[in-house]
């Protein structure tokens, strides 16, 4: 049997899965957040490594991130309040 793309693998984690629809939720929620993490982030030379300098994968979070407010919005992850 042939690997999987990586296009592949995420349609199948996003339609056959145990938790239903919520599972393409809480995939969209997180690649929303990371993206914004990763954009916002002063310091892009943290995600610098051999494949690439981190302000490159810098640029394709901001990229992510405004395709997926153009979508969805922009990203507030509202916390429960702690005590």
């Amino acid at each position: 049997m042939p690997e999987q793309t990586n296009v592949e693998f995420l349609t199948e984690l996003m339609e056959i899965s145990k938790f239903g629809p919520m599972v393409q939720a809480f995939v969209i929620q997180a690649l929303h957040e990371k993206a914004d993490e990763i954009a916002s982030d002063p310091h892009p030379e943290r995600y610098d490594c051999a494949l690439f300098e981190g302000t490159y994968w810098q640029a394709i979070a901001k990229d992510v991130a405004r395709q997926m407010a153009e979508k969805y919005g922009e990203y507030h992850c509202d916390q429960p309040a702690t005590d």
